[in-house]
């Protein structure tokens, strides 16, 4: 059997279950474990399914983007608070950084220090918590216009691009719905948009992304994998996507 129609008849067993493991998967196209392995790895690569423990089964985060914030915040909470760590870290002192709303960039707040910075959002949160926790600090915060998203504390629209616009800055530091070797993707057309004029407006663009972001797909997508410089992830990411988005020309950082 080619890879080709194995990978196609593994996603069809899970048409009428929620997970499929590997000895199963073995059985049903009568292949080994190492093999199964690489298939499950490369449709992990290709968004069609996601990797449990033992198995695969059918790819759910979009779903993730339909809970409420509060609730997304606390979802691999350690995790994004390294990744947001790591990617504070990256900035000089003066550089400017276009930051978007999402719950991994809004953990930057805690991690931007003593540096010298000046971040340039769309985000009400992420503005309101920098300015919580850096009363003693240089960083600087500016605000786009635009309509308030109200379920993300988000300001879209044709006057956040315009105020966007209006700056340049070397960093962009995206919060995403999904990212893979195809392409940045995010849940919101608005959104999206926002994302699009930071990507315009910066010199370098860093994708922050949990481990659960890694091979994902969500409605919109952002951009492809050559206008991004580095991705920021954790060490439960997808190896095989990981390896894929590295041979895209893409810079991985694990924190």
């Amino acid at each position: 059997m080619l890879a080709a129609e194995r990978h196609d008849r593994l996603v069809n067993l899970l048409r009428d279950k929620e997970f499929l493991a590997i000895d199963e998967a073995c059985t049903a196209v009568g292949a080994s474990p190492a093999t199964i392995r690489r298939d499950f790895g490369e449709l992990v690569a290709q968004g069609r399914v996601e990797r449990l423990r033992g198995g695969i089964t059918r790819p759910r985060r979009d779903a993730l983007a339909m809970v409420p914030f509060a609730a997304r915040e606390m979802h691999c909470a350690a995790e994004k608070s390294a990744i947001a760590r790591l990617a504070a870290g990256l900035l000089a002192p003066g550089d400017a950084v276009f930051v978007d709303g999402g719950t991994s960039t809004l953990h930057l707040a805690s991690h931007l220090g003593a540096v010298p910075a000046r971040v340039i959002t769309n985000s009400l949160r992420l503005a309101a918590a920098i300015g919580a926790t850096t009363y003693a600090s240089p960083v600087e915060v500016h605000c786009t216009g635009g309509y308030l998203l109200a379920r993300g504390g988000l300001l879209i629209g044709p006057q956040a691009r315009a105020g966007i616009a209006a700056y340049h800055a070397r960093w962009a530091f995206l919060s995403v719905g999904g990212v893979g070797p195809d392409g940045v993707f995010n849940t919101d057309e608005l959104v999206q948009d926002v994302e699009r004029e930071m990507i315009a407006h910066a010199d370098r663009v860093v994708v922050l992304a949990d481990h659960t972001k890694i091979g994902a797909r969500s409605l919109c997508r952002v951009c492809d994998m050559a206008r991004v410089h580095e991705l920021i992830t954790d060490a439960a990411a997808e190896p095989a996507v990981i390896d894929a988005i590295r041979r895209a020309g893409v810079a991985v950082r694990v924190a």
